[in-house]
């Protein structure tokens, strides 16, 4: 028989809910505020069955409150069914009042809801009651937050201080829901993904609020907990949830004090300013127990950094986001308020230095030709601490396994992200990581100490934020005032307004062309901002460390990155407002460090230099006037800081920048930059403290040979598509320059860089050989290297140009020293192994091998002589192969004076790339020149006869091309038995033109004569041009015999040739017999005999020659039949036959020569086969 008080205990909250379904199902949906007492019965009943387990011992404490809440689950199901969920808010938020506290009572409210949550959540438990309490626990979370919140009022335990306000029990029971809820959170989200994304949402909010009331430590155990559920590399969705339960639990009001260290006991908290100097860039144990939000945050946001795109994403998105939050936040509005907040995420610095190989750079790099490597920004710091990525590799690798607040981790979740990726970031990406970067630079750099900087290498993110926000193109690019707006000094909370905004158009799928406008003039203020941040940061960084940066002259490391910093700003388009920023900056950058521009090396002075007269160049005429002041104050500091005798540094610089200039091809030679160049001799003359010394003359004629200079411009504007008078043009000025090293280097570089362009490596080999003979040659001369340019004449017979170096004022400032010197002979192997010249890489190498000796440096030798294996063995592979083409070449003459000018008349030979037709250059110079003249006034002349000019209409410009082959003597070819030495440091080339003494080009063979013509030109091929001057040619006519005689040695020496190699090719070999031994009437071998030595007709020419085309027709049927026996040995069964064919024709052939020579003629080895058919 069932006790009363049981049957109460399980029907009374039954009862109530029967109740509250029968209202819903018979009254309007308003019903819940006409009768609110239903509702708050079903939580009551709650306790009442609790308190009826005192009279029945024997039931479990858990089944009737269980009981109801399955019961209440169905019930907030129905209604969010039913479209009520709006009612069950407004219920909860302004209705449910838990039975008021009783100190007679034991449970309360919301920890039987919290066991009984927690029941239901148990795998046993029917599986659709769990899904609903996970679909809609927001309910039941309002409702346990709420309850506990009348709990602590009405008890009074508020006053108490956290950890004494709510019982041990309760403590556990949150702590097991959290712990039950979380397999449904991770691993039902397959199944149920909205009911999954409801409940780690609400369990967010849940958390969030028990800091309110709870103690802190035991949340942050709850969200240590809830953070051990996840491991690297889960699915997008996990990451999902994952982080929206931190943007959620960061969004608390009170995020802030919730980050600062907790009190170490009675009388020892710490003071607000002495939490943040704890603060240190990396995520140190220590950092995520003082910190732990943030420490967790960042954490993961690294960690998530290692995984994939849209992972990435996700946090960076968190992340941006609550610094947002932030930087808007009136509580913090305050600079100083703003620079301590900063500082809370100064672990950020290394989450970026860790990724910084991450970033492209180098698609995003300036395309300047003075630019300073970027491996500067990896160098390492005075602090010993390195820049690249190794240096902190473990930022967060080493903590994701450690414990976060004195939590132990989950052994099974340890970051796997120690192996870095190496996969680009995206553009938006780099660019939000980067703003965050910039907003804690802006908020700290002015009261943050200089130390900070230093801790990391921050030059290279600075470097990157500079390239990722320059100026866009686009339809409001070209409005100048969109780059010219002023930008304020006080930026607090400016560059997160811009970003929130730049966020809110990325999700636009259309654009208006007033929205493009104002994204275009957003982008560009942002970019301003950004230089102006980066302008500040570095003059902190300066005043902090200016004794290490002035450490060797100024000629170290750190000193090379922030001057890269600097440059950039000249190098990527800027407004006109960051710009006069830069100036300033530079001017005072100049100021306090002079040894570095104007002592030691001058790389430093020629970048600036030469940025500088770009400026120059500007069509903004304010910008002219700030660069062409600068330019002045530049040289002055040098006359200064000589002791005002003179200024040779930026003198010689700033003629080597304006060379480079046009070399390639800027075109400085307009109005504006003359304007710039006035501006530089004004205020020369104005400046009256130098009034009386020679610095004004000085400037004077500085800018008189700059204009001297500038003349050379438009002659290389008119030529600058046409590359080969485009490189005789540098190469005049290069040659001009023999007393100023660094400038004909200049012009010789800038030469490699045109080869290179157009493909032309072994030209550009050449310029780099020449480039390191000039500065062995120097050396040399100052007695700092054993050898000069003689060292590279086995290289070149060119080089000897270079020892006309003289000694001269521009030799004062050259800096050149052995390191300089191995450089460019590493670039020089480097140019030659492109170039497929292998063999010479030894000689380079003999060069660099005694210093490396010397200096014992093993790792450079063996790299050298690894280089030195592969290299010779590609000489073997080609050798074998017969594959490599060192070039093709062409005698190109000009006719047509009104045209050509002083090319009127002159002969070049032309190397062109590999394998080039005839029909190829033709082609390239008729468009080349008609392009230039006009199509209609350009002929190309095919025929290879001399042409007499007179004969020629002056009213065309006339192209004569004619393909010619080296040509090598007797004597030539016993020193030059390879393929390479036949083809590299020639200098003589020879064509053949048919002719007969009737005046027709062709005839029979016994009339047809040839005429040779050999080529001898100014240098040897390959040279630093690819065409050179002919300097004179030989004719030689050979009579219609002497033709018979050279053609039949060709073919001898051809079928030798093939026949002596060690692998032979079959295929050419039968088709060089094909064409030999065939019996042809009127053509081939036989032609040329009965022409010339049959019978009577070998009467008519000298008898030496007869004898002499006699003894070459024997070594040919030699030759054919030892072709034949090779190729009889090499053939397969399908092509007997077709060998059969060509012995019957050989027969044919030799029982022809000895008819006609009266002689037996016949192979020795095919003797007897002969005779006996």
């Amino acid at each position: 028989m069932i006790k009363a008080p049981f049957l109460r205990f399980v029907m009374l909250p039954l009862h109530h809910t029967l109740l509250f379904l029968e209202r819903i199902r018979v009254c309007p949906p308003p019903f819940i505020f006409k009768a609110p007492f239903r509702v708050p019965e079903l939580f009551k009943s709650t306790r009442e069955a609790t308190l009826m387990l005192k009279i029945n011992k024997k039931c479990s404490a858990w089944i009737p409150t269980f009981l109801f809440l399955r019961v209440m689950v169905h019930v907030v199901a129905q209604c969010h069914e039913e479209g009520l969920e709006h009612y069950l808010r407004s219920y909860i938020k302004f209705v449910f009042k838990p039975e008021p506290f009783s100190s007679t009572c034991v449970k309360t409210v919301h920890e039987e809801l919290a066991k009984a949550m927690t029941t239901i959540l148990k795998p046993s438990t029917d599986f659709l009651t769990s899904n609903k309490i996970l679909k809609h626990s927001w309910y039941f979370f309002e409702a346990l937050v709420k309850s506990m919140a009348h709990f602590l009022i009405e008890s009074g335990r508020v006053k108490l201080s956290r950890n004494q306000r709510f019982s041990a029990s309760y403590h556990h029971a949150v702590e097991t829901l959290v712990n039950m809820l979380m397999p449904h959170i991770t691993q039902k989200y397959k199944d149920n993904l909205d009911a999954s994304r409801n409940a780690n949402h609400s369990l967010a909010v849940f958390i969030k609020r028990c800091f309110t009331f709870m103690d802190r430590g035991f949340v942050f155990k709850q969200i240590n907990n809830y953070m051990n559920c996840f491991v690297p590399g889960d699915p997008k969705t996990l990451y999902e949830f994952k982080f929206e339960f931190l943007r959620v639990v960061c969004s608390h009001e009170h995020y802030v004090p919730l980050n600062l260290p907790m009190p170490f006991g009675k009388g020892r908290i710490q003071r607000y300013q002495d939490v943040f100097s704890l603060l240190d860039y990396s995520l140190t144990d220590d950092f995520c127990r003082n910190h732990f939000l943030v420490g967790l945050l960042l954490r993961e946001v690294g960690a998530a950094l290692q995984e994939y795109r849209e992972v990435r994403h996700i946090a960076i998105q968190v992340l941006k986001g609550l610094m947002i939050k932030h930087a808007f936040d009136d509580r913090y509005a305050a600079k100083s308020q703003q620079a301590r907040l900063a500082t809370l995420y100064l672990p950020l610095f290394g989450l970026l230095q860790e990724n910084v190989h991450r970033l492209d750079i180098k698609d995003s790099a300036p395309p300047s030709s003075h630019n300073v490597s970027l491996d500067c920004l990896w160098t390492r710091l005075p602090s010993g601490k390195s820049s690249r990525r190794e240096a902190n590799w473990t930022v967060f690798g080493r903590t994701r396994g450690r414990t976060l607040w004195g939590f132990p981790r989950n052994p099974g979740n340890q970051s796997t992200s120690a192996v870095l990726r190496g996969d680009k970031l995206d553009r938006d990406e780099i660019k939000n990581l980067l703003m965050c970067f910039l907003h804690i630079l802006k908020s700290m750099s002015e009261g943050e100490p200089a130390a900070r900087l230093m801790s990391v290498s921050i030059f290279l993110l600075l470097f990157c934020s500079k390239l990722h926000f320059c100026p866009l193109g686009g339809p409001a690019a070209a409005d100048r005032k969109s780059l010219t707006l002023p930008v304020s000094r006080n930026r607090s909370g400016m560059l997160h307004a811009r970003l929130q905004q730049l966020g809110g158009l990325d999700s636009m799928y259309t654009h208006s062309e007033a929205d493009v406008n104002s994204w275009c003039l957003l982008e560009a203020n942002v970019s301003t901002e950004v230089c102006l941040t980066v302008l500040d940061t570095l003059s902190v960084f300066i005043m902090g460390f200016k004794t290490q940066l002035t450490s060797d002259l100024g000629h170290n490391p750190l000193m090379k990155k922030v001057f890269q910093v600097h440059l950039c700003f000249l190098q990527i388009p800027q407004s006109e407002v960051a710009l006069k920023q830069v100036f300033t900056s530079l001017r005072t950058f100049i100021y306090k460090f002079p040894c570095t521009f104007f002592d030691g090396r001058a790389d430093m002075c020629a970048c600036l230099c030469y940025e500088i007269l770009k400026c120059c160049n500007s069509k903004l005429s304010s910008i002219r006037g700030d660069a062409a002041h600068l330019l002045y104050f530049l040289m002055k500091s040098n006359f200064d800081y000589t002791g005002r005798r003179s200024f040779v540094r930026t003198h010689l610089q700033v003629v080597i920048a304006v060379s480079q200039l046009i070399a390639d091809v800027i075109g400085i030679g307009s109005t504006r930059f003359q304007q710039s160049l006035s501006i530089v001799n004004n205020c020369a003359n104005s400046d009256k403290n130098i009034k009386h010394t020679a610095f004004p003359s000085d400037v004077k004629d500085l800018t008189k040979r700059i204009r001297t200079v500038l003349m050379a411009t438009e002659q290389m504007k008119d030529h600058e598509n046409d590359p080969e008078m485009l490189v005789d043009l540098q190469y005049s000025l290069a040659k001009s320059y023999t007393s100023t090293p660094e400038l004909r280097k200049t012009w010789l570089d800038s030469m490699a860089r045109i080869h290179n362009k157009n493909s032309d490596l072994s030209e550009a080999a050449m310029c780099y050989v020449h480039v390191a003979a000039l500065v062995a040659e120097y050396l040399w001369r100052k007695g700092m290297f054993r050898q000069g340019c003689s060292a590279f004449r086995v290289i070149t017979p060119n080089i000897d140009e270079e020892a006309a170096m003289m000694e001269d004022v521009g030799m004062q400032d050259v800096h050149f020293n052995e390191e300089v010197l191995l450089e460019l002979l590493e670039e020089c192997a480097d140019g030659l192994w492109k170039a497929e010249r292998y063999e010479l890489i030894a000689d380079v190498y003999k060069l660099i091998i005694p210093i490396y000796e010397q200096r014992r440096d093993f790792e450079k030798l063996t790299h050298l002589y690894d280089t030195l294996h592969r290299a010779y063995t590609k000489v073997m592979e080609v050798m074998h192969t017969g594959k490599r083409l060192l070039g093709t070449f062409f005698r190109v003459a000009f006719f047509g004076q009104g045209f050509f000018e002083d090319e009127d008349g002159k002969e070049y030979i032309y190397k062109e790339p590999k394998f080039t037709p005839l029909s190829e250059i033709s082609q390239r110079l008729l468009k080349l020149y008609s392009d230039k003249f006009g199509q209609e006034n350009v002929k190309i002349i095919q025929d290879s006869g001399k042409v007499n000019p007179k004969d020629l209409d002056s009213k065309f410009a006339y192209i004569q091309v004619t393909h010619v082959t080296p040509y090598l003597d007797d004597k030539e070819l016993e020193d030059r038995k390879t393929d390479f030495e036949k083809s590299h440091n020639i200098r003589r080339f020879v064509f053949e033109t048919p002719f007969t003494v009737s005046g027709k080009k062709q005839g029979g063979v016994e009339e047809q004569c040839k005429r040779r013509t050999i080529l001898t030109t100014t240098h040897c091929f390959p040279y630093v041009k690819k065409r050179i001057p002919v300097m004179y040619q030989h004719q030689t006519d050979l009579s219609p015999i002497e033709v018979a005689i050279d053609e039949m040695s060709c073919k001898v020496a051809e079928l030798r040739l093939l026949c002596s190699a060690s692998e032979v090719d079959m295929i050419r070999l039968q088709l060089k017999l094909q064409g030999s031994i065939s019996v042809q009437v009127n053509a081939g071998p036989l032609a040329y005999a009965r022409a010339f030595l049959d019978g009577s007709s070998a009467k008519k020419y000298p008898d030496n020659k007869v004898k002499q085309l006699k003894e070459v027709f024997r070594q040919f049927v030699d030759a054919c039949g030892h072709g034949l026996g090779i190729n009889e040995r090499l053939i397969k069964e399908d092509q007997h036959e077709y060998h059969d064919e060509m012995k019957a024709s050989y027969r044919d052939l030799t029982r022809e020569l000895s008819n006609i020579m009266h002689e037996q003629v016949c192979f020795s080895d095919f003797k007897d086969v002969w005779v006996r058919a």
